[in-house]
């Protein structure tokens, strides 16, 4: 059973939604690695990535940091 809130990505559908984001520097392994080193994404199965609904955005934290 999924909770509605849910996204659930392969490893394709993240790097086609959020490679823009990264400016299409990274390469589809490299946007997954990345997602989750930053905890965006949780790995749920095979080639299936949770997305996390409280993720704070990378220029957030920095915000924070410098404050």
């Amino acid at each position: 059973m999924t909770n509605e809130d849910e996204v659930i990505f392969t490893k394709h559908e993240l790097f086609m939604a959020q490679a823009p984001s990264w400016n299409f520097e990274l390469d589809e392994e490299q946007l997954l690695n990345k997602a989750l080193e930053l905890e965006f994404v949780t790995k749920i199965g095979d080639n299936k990535y949770l997305m996390n609904n409280d993720y704070i955005p990378l220029r957030e934290r920095e915000e924070d940091n410098n404050e």
